[in-house]
């Protein structure tokens, strides 16, 4: 859930909640945007590793997660992304951790129409007081549709994206 980084590195999270809280910062610099062939990190020692991982786009040039995290906080787009997929076969009635990256400011999470809980994001004083991605953390994993509802701030569903068990 693109929360692994470097030793050299922080979250995501850290680095736009410290944008937030100080005016003086215009901005920041991500290394890498893409993941890129030598310096084979995080798995340095596994065979046959030859790239970064890190990037926020894959050596084929497919968006990451990390991509949507990133469109969410920096563009003036429309922006609801769901994950992990829905298809885990042998994991019926576990938790799987769940979590949507959008620039709106509430979501709600249902499996197969049930809902799983509303998440907010607000501000205090400028500073994001919520993370800066929607985490459900325990969801009952059962096969079917997984879907997030975005809503206005008048409680108007404006957006959904659904994810369907393979």
């Amino acid at each position: 859930f693109d929360m692994s980084y470097p030793s050299w590195a922080t979250a995501p999270d850290i680095e736009f909640q410290a944008q937030d809280e100080c005016d003086f910062i215009m901005g920041e610099f991500v290394w890498t945007g893409f993941d890129y062939l030598g310096e084979p990190t995080p798995y340095a020692r596994e065979w046959p590793s030859r790239s970064s991982y890190f990037g926020i786009i894959d050596l084929a040039g497919i968006p990451k997660d990390r991509f949507y995290l990133y469109q969410s906080r920096w563009s003036g787009r429309d922006v609801i992304h769901l994950m992990p997929h829905w298809t885990w076969p042998g994991m019926e009635g576990q938790t799987v951790q769940v979590q949507c990256y959008t620039n709106h400011r509430h979501a709600q999470l249902f499996v197969n129409g049930k809902s799983c809980g509303s998440k907010s994001h607000y501000r205090k004083n400028k500073v994001l007081e919520s993370s800066y991605r929607f985490h459900w953390p325990a969801v009952v994993y059962e096969p079917g549709e997984l879907k997030v509802v975005v809503y206005d701030q008048d409680g108007n569903a404006i957006g959904e994206r659904r994810i369907v068990t393979a």
